[in-house]
C-alpha cells in the first residue's frame, strides 16, 4: 500500500518536471527572435549596395548606379527620350551620377504650373538684336559681354528652353526644368548666324529668332534663307516678326486709301 502510493507519488512529480520542461522550451522557441544572443557572431551583410531598379511605383523608380550610366541614357531608358535627361537631373540636386549612389528617376511629370509652397516658377526672357566687336548702338550686344553671359548661365545650371516650351509651361501642359530661361533674338540679323549661332552652339544652347521677312537676304548685313534653314535644323526656333518690321501700334493705310487702325 505504501510502495504504491510512492509510485503515484513519483510519476505525478516526474509529469510536473516534464510539464515544466516541455513549458520552457515552447517560452524559448517563442522568444528566441526577441531575445540577445551574446557570444555568436553577427551575420555577414556585403556592403556592396546592390545595382540597377531596387524599386518601382506608378511615379517613381529608385535605381542604384552599377557605373557607366548617364542622365541621357537612364531618361532614354525610363523615360523614352533622351532629352528628358533635365527631369532626373532636377530630381537628384547634389548627387553625382556614379557607381553605388542611388538615384530618384520621377515618371510622371512633377509641379506643372511651377507652383511650390515657396512661391512660384519664374523665365527670364533674354532679347538680343545685333552682335558685334564694336557696338555703338544700345540694340548692339558686343562679342565678349554675350560670352560672359552665355558662360555665367551654364557655370550657374540655367537651361535655355524655346517660347515654344515656355508657352506650354504657362498654359499647364509640361513642366519645364527649374533653372530655364529663353534667348530670343529679333530682326534677322546676319550676326545671328555668324556670331551667336556659334557661341550658342559651343555652351549647348538654342536659341528662338523672330525674323521679318522682308529683310530677309537683302543686303550683306541679313540673314539669308539657307542660314536660317541650317539653324531650324540645328534646333533653333524660328517666329515671325511682321513681314516689314511696321510699327504696329500705328494707324495705316492701305492702297484703296481705306484707314486701317489697329485692334483695340
Amino acid at each position: 500500500m505504501g510502495l504504491s502510493r510512492n509510485r503515484k507519488n513519483q510519476e505525478g512529480w516526474r509529469s510536473i518536471f516534464l510539464l515544466w520542461i516541455g513549458g520552457g522550451l515552447f517560452v524559448l522557441s517563442a522568444c528566441v527572435t526577441t531575445w540577445p544572443t551574446f557570444g555568436t557572431p553577427s551575420p555577414v551583410v556585403s556592403e556592396k549596395p546592390p545595382k540597377g531598379e531596387v524599386f518601382r511605383s506608378d511615379d517613381y523608380v529608385v535605381y542604384v548606379m552599377a557605373g557607366g550610366e548617364t542622365p541621357k541614357s537612364l531618361a532614354k531608358s525610363f523615360l523614352g527620350d533622351a532629352r528628358k535627361f533635365w527631369i532626373i537631373e532636377d530630381a537628384n540636386e547634389g548627387v553625382s551620377f556614379r557607381r553605388g549612389n542611388t538615384v530618384v528617376i520621377p515618371l510622371k511629370e512633377e509641379n506643372k504650373g511651377g507652383l511650390t509652397a515657396r512661391g512660384y516658377q519664374t523665365v527670364p526672357v533674354l532679347t538680343y538684336h545685333h552682335f558685334g566687336k564694336g557696338c555703338k548702338s544700345p540694340y548692339c550686344m558686343p562679342i565678349a559681354v554675350f560670352d560672359k553671359q552665355m558662360k555665367y548661365l551654364k557655370q550657374n545650371g540655367y537651361r535655355v528652353i524655346s517660347l515654344g516650351k515656355l508657352r506650354d509651361f504657362v498654359q499647364y501642359r509640361h513642366a519645364i526644368p527649374k533653372k530655364s530661361v529663353v534667348i530670343a533674338i529679333d530682326d534677322g540679323n546676319r550676326s545671328a548666324y555668324e556670331i551667336a549661332y556659334p557661341m550658342l552652339k559651343k555652351y549647348g544652347y538654342k536659341a528662338t529668332l523672330f525674323i521679318y521677312t522682308d529683310f530677309v537676304g537683302v543686303s550683306k548685313g541679313a540673314i539669308t534663307w539657307a542660314q536660317l534653314r541650317e539653324m531650324k535644323a540645328a534646333g533653333f526656333e524660328i517666329g515671325s516678326h511682321t513681314k516689314s518690321h511696321s510699327d504696329l501700334t500705328k494707324q495705316r493705310y492701305d492702297l484703296s486709301g481705306l484707314s486701317i487702325r489697329p485692334l483695340q
